[in-house]
């Protein structure tokens, strides 16, 4: 029973909470995800063992709901789709690292490098004061390339 000592029966208004993507009480992750409504956002969400995509998540009396973002804010960031298994970490840095070697053409030291620095931008509330990465490139399809490439693995803003 969510709410001891009332009747099942009787209507319970839900207190409704916008979230930008947390951890709830039961332990449950959720996150923003663009589940192709391009008028609204959704909520994933994660219990260890499945994954939802829903306009709303409701946990102990609470519907958690995302935010409504201007057009501009929605164009501007990438939303992720879904979600996916990526193995383990080992697994998932040398996939990163492989696409950092064949999209970049980068040697195998300098994409383990872009690598660290790809993976720390998955985790800003872990890190303080983020890792400048400095990209020299002699021609302009170059940047271009890598800007791409960072973009779609990437989850910090990217000054131009």
């Amino acid at each position: 029973m969510e709410n001891p000592g009332e009747s099942d029966n009787l209507p319970t208004k839900l207190q409704e909470r916008t979230t930008y993507g947390e951890v709830l009480p039961n332990g449950t992750i959720v996150d923003l995800v663009d589940a192709g409504d391009q008028s609204a956002l959704s909520l994933l969400s994660w219990d260890k063992k499945d994954v939802l995509i829903r306009p709303a998540i409701v946990c102990g009396g609470v519907s958690y709901v995302p935010p409504v973002l201007h057009p501009s804010i929605r164009a501007a960031i990438r939303f992720p789709t879904g979600a996916s298994g990526c193995g383990t970490t080992l697994e998932l840095f040398n996939k990163v690292a492989g696409a950092c070697r064949q999209q970049l053409r980068l040697a195998e030291d300098l994409a383990a490098f872009a690598t660290c620095w790809i993976l720390s931008t998955w985790i800003p509330e872990l890190i303080l004061i983020p890792f400048t990465l400095c990209i020299f490139a002699p021609f302009l399809a170059g940047v271009r390339c890598i800007a791409d490439v960072r973009c779609a693995v990437s989850s910090c803003a990217f000054g131009g």
